[in-house]
């Protein structure tokens, strides 16, 4: 499989003195239809990496291209086009309008598409609410539907735009444990047919989901562990045991 993104020695730094390595000549690929876990300690920088690959962070050092397109120095506006284009993204709250539903938060990302497009975004979003069970709430406000059904309408906005990869920051972390499987459950179906996630996460059920865990200590990518079988309860065991392994 062809690789969708490549960060090649990335580096990143806060402050002058003393100044702190955040990310320290980082490597990463991920290929079409990959699912990557990336853990470790708080601090060790695998949010950094995150928002630098998704191009929503600048970095020192280093290169970052998306299928065959250098994000690194490209100007902003031409970035966000391609952000839009290419990635969603699914954050632990998502941000939502308040004054706007469920369904018109979740055609945001779509409204500089042409006039000839809305029937169509307005069909792609009818059929993302009813894959993932939210459709009967296209009219309630925001403020009106759990945690888990709000999330859920950030997944239908974050698929909008088809995205070669998703991006998710601690999808599950404010939501409860049953709302949680239910997300990665979505999350795993949507990889399967063919989009690619990359996630951060502190939860080694959530990592148990992926193909691939990535284990960051210090700014650096230490150790990776591929999960090779098919029952969760042996693939949740893998993560643990590297999660120790790893001081995690």
């Amino acid at each position: 499989m062809e690789n969708i993104l490549t960060g090649t020695k990335i580096e990143k730094s806060f402050g002058d003195d003393p100044k702190v390595t955040i990310l320290d000549k980082v490597d990463i690929e991920i290929k079409q239809g990959d699912f990557v876990a990336i853990m470790g300690p708080s601090g060790c920088g695998k949010t950094t990496l995150l928002f630098a690959l998704s191009g929503t962070d600048t970095i020192d050092q280093g290169s970052i291209e998306c299928e065959g397109i250098r994000l690194t120095g490209m100007k902003e506006r031409r970035l966000a086009d391609l952000r839009r284009e290419k990635f969603g993204f699914i954050f632990q709250q998502p941000t939502m309008l308040k004054n706007l539903n469920l369904l018109d938060n979740i055609l945001l990302p779509v409204l500089q598409n042409s006039q000839k497009n809305k029937a169509d975004n307005l069909s792609r979003a009818k059929a993302l609410m009813q894959k993932t069970g939210i459709i009967e709430l296209a009219e309630r406000e925001t403020t009106k539907v759990s945690g888990g059904q709000l999330q859920r309408a950030g997944i239908c906005r974050a698929l909008m735009s088809q995205p070669a990869i998703l991006f998710a920051d601690e999808p599950t972390g404010a939501l409860n444990s049953k709302a949680a499987e239910e997300i990665m459950t979505l999350l795993t179906t949507i990889n399967q047919e063919g989009t690619a996630v990359l996630l951060v996460t502190h939860d080694a059920k959530v990592a148990a989901k992926a193909k691939r865990v990535l284990f960051m200590k210090d700014g650096k990518i230490m150790t990776e562990l591929n999960i090779d079988s098919s029952l969760e309860e042996e693939r949740v065991e893998q993560v643990l045991s590297a999660m120790k392994a790893n001081g995690v």
